[in-house]
């Protein structure tokens, strides 16, 4: 909630400071290198977790073992980075540069394998210091930058400072033991078979998510790109709210999936019902407030970011839906099909954006996104059984009215 507030109100204030075209630039460089968090972050938390604590390995084994796995994909991660910048910016410019300098980022987040060994001993106080410490520093040197007036480099530079003193406060309360243990082969093997499928859904997900980005800085010139970055931020501020309702229910889905087969289908789509009309409250909520919030945070710069917010946020209704329904093909064992699916939309959403962002802009990129996800839905359903019982979850949730009445009577 912390890291909400500060978030909302230091981004408007950062935003208002560098205007549409440079705040444009800036979201582009961050978004583009979070897409190769993925690689940075290989292996499933839940599975390093549970390695952790059936002492099978040694705790330092098990985090020296992930460690260099994390590591060794990071500079994978770094590479393809580098020679996606070099296709997209050949000439070379200063732009390039720095979006090179804030990818080493990809390699802080390899050090976020040290938080899952407090997640593992039920130790929650010293991460919460250490994200709030870090938080609240970053956000400081934002609001100080402003005021002395400094440019996007020095704004990359603030991001990679806080994640470096997170990752420095969690060694210091782990007591430096970042060296210790001993690489492990055989728990390496068992870690990247069972990950790869997840790292690559991850990936796809992600590069299907921020691919308007790319496209809106090649096609329509202006401020288009601030504006759309001022609706994706404001999205991507809000969505801890699904995240933290799914986290928190989750663990009652798995007990009753072992359980009680009755319970298991009724709180999965309990879950499925909370996601979808949380973002049919949002996005109701967008329509209503949206001119008010951007003139009152951001000003009078971001003349179309309104529109563009009113679009946007009907995204959020298959990106929150799609938190639960990931969750549910996870515990079915259905993760292939869940990259077949994010392939098939990833694929969509790149043929609509080539056809419709040149002409149509920002509302392009987000109907581009809205057919894809319409469309993949479509075609998996006819050729997934799994496809066609996670839609079905989909579709019933527009019953949650009557349900709610049903209650009452």
């Amino acid at each position: 909630m912390l890291k909400f507030v500060t978030g909302f109100l230091v981004h408007a204030y950062v935003a208002r400071y560098l205007g549409p075209d440079k705040f444009g630039k800036l979201s582009y460089i961050i978004k583009t290198v979070n897409v190769f968090y993925t690689f940075s972050l290989f292996g499933v938390d839940e599975l390093i977790i549970k390695h952790l604590l059936d002492k099978r390995f040694s705790r330092e084994d098990i985090l020296k073992t992930v460690l260099r796995i994390r590591l060794s994909m990071s500079v994978l991660g770094f590479i393809i980075l580098s020679l996606f910048i070099l296709l997209s910016h050949p000439e070379g410019t200063e732009f390039s540069l720095i979006t090179l300098f804030y990818g080493l980022q990809i390699f802080t987040q390899a050090f976020n394998l040290f938080e899952l060994d407090f997640h593992s001993r039920l130790t929650f106080r010293p991460l919460f210091w250490a994200n709030n410490i870090s938080n609240v520093f970053a956000s400081l040197l934002r609001v100080f930058g402003v005021l002395v007036e400094m440019g996007i480099p020095y704004f990359v530079c603030t991001y990679l400072a806080g994640e470096v003193l997170l990752k420095s406060i969690i060694q210091w309360r782990l007591g430096f033991k970042i060296f210790a243990g001993k690489y492990n082969p055989d728990l390496a093997k068992a870690i990247i078979q069972s990950s790869w499928p997840h790292f690559l859904a991850a990936f796809v997900v992600l590069v299907d998510q921020r691919v308007s980005f790319i496209f809106i800085e090649e096609f329509p010139k202006g401020d288009a790109l601030g504006n759309y970055s001022v609706a994706v931020t404001l999205v991507d501020l809000w969505i801890f709210l699904p995240m933290a309702v799914c986290s928190a229910v989750f663990p009652t889905i798995v007990t009753a999936f072992s359980d009680n087969k009755k319970a298991y289908e009724e709180r999965i789509q309990y879950l499925a019902d909370i996601m979808v009309w949380f973002a049919l409250g949002f996005c109701f909520g967008v329509f209503l407030t949206a001119d008010v919030i951007i003139d009152v945070l951001y000003g009078g710069k971001y003349q179309t970011a309104p529109e563009i917010i009113r679009w946007y946020a009907l995204i959020t209704i298959p990106m929150f839906f799609n938190l639960a329904r990931v969750k549910w093909m996870a515990l079915e064992n259905h993760l292939f099909d869940w990259l077949k699916i994010s392939a098939l939309a990833l694929f969509l959403n790149l043929c609509f954006h080539y056809l419709l962002v040149p002409s149509w802009g920002v509302r392009g990129a987000i109907c581009g996104y809205l057919l894809a996800q319409i469309l993949s839905n479509l075609i998996s359903s006819i050729l997934l059984v799994s496809a066609r019982r996670a839609n079905s979850l989909f579709f019933k949730t527009c019953f949650l009215p009557f349900k709610i009445l049903k209650q009452f009577n």
